[in-house]
This record gives structure tokens, C-alpha cells and sequence, in this order.
């Protein structure tokens, strides 16, 4: 997987490429901390002739701690071939213009 990070001011971007094949499954392992409103959101909708969302959760690393971060998972599955984008923010639901971290993903299916 090829990676590229650009800092903007406070807000990183990562821009990464994945190649699976049809079939093939991959996981999105994405740090998260939704006690402060922060949560990750799609940015716009993905091709779902190419790749399909097959689950989702919320993994707490502290489960008996309030306030601690955690990991949300996003499982994947290789539908056809093609190409297509995935494009999340981690932002807080009351204010959508303050964005932390984007990350890009160029998925391809052979």
C-alpha cells in the first residue's frame, strides 16, 4: 500500500492505494474517540458496483474507562473490477467545517 500524508494547518490528509482482487476482503483500522464528538464520516458515497461496506464497529481499547479512544473498524469486499474512491473525515457532528484528518483510499479490483 502506497502512502502520501500532507499537513495542512491543523488537518492531515492521507492519500493511500489499495489493490485487491474480486472477492477479497480488506479492513479500514481507524483511531477514534467518540466521547469528544469526533466520529469518522464518508464524504461522499462510494461505487458499490466495485467495492462493498460488509461491517462496521467500535472497538473501546479501555472498555472499563469512559473517555478513552478506540478503534472503528470498516470491512470491505471486492465486487467487480474497476476503481473507485473512498473519502472519510474524522469531524464532530455540531461542526462539519472543523476537520482533523481526511483520508483517501484509491481502491482497485482486478
Amino acid at each position: 500500500m502506497k502512502e502520501i500524508v500532507l499537513l495542512d494547518n491543523k488537518k492531515e490528509t492521507i492519500f493511500k492505494e489499495i489493490t485487491l482482487k474480486q472477492g477479497d476482503e480488506f479492513n479500514l483500522e481507524l483511531e477514534a474517540n467518540p466521547s469528544t464528538g469526533y466520529f469518522w464520516e464518508f464524504l461522499e458515497p462510494i461505487n458499490d458496483s466495485v467495492i462493498e461496506l460488509t461491517g462496521e464497529k467500535y472497538k473501546n481499547n479501555n472498555p472499563g474507562a469512559m473517555g478513552t479512544s478506540g478503534i472503528y473498524f470498516l470491512t470491505f469486499k471486492g465486487i467487480s473490477a474497476g476503481n473507485t474512491f473512498i473519502k472519510l473525515a474524522y469531524l464532530q457532528s455540531f461542526n462539519k467545517q472543523d476537520v482533523i484528518k481526511q483520508l483517501q483510499y484509491l481502491v482497485t479490483v482486478a
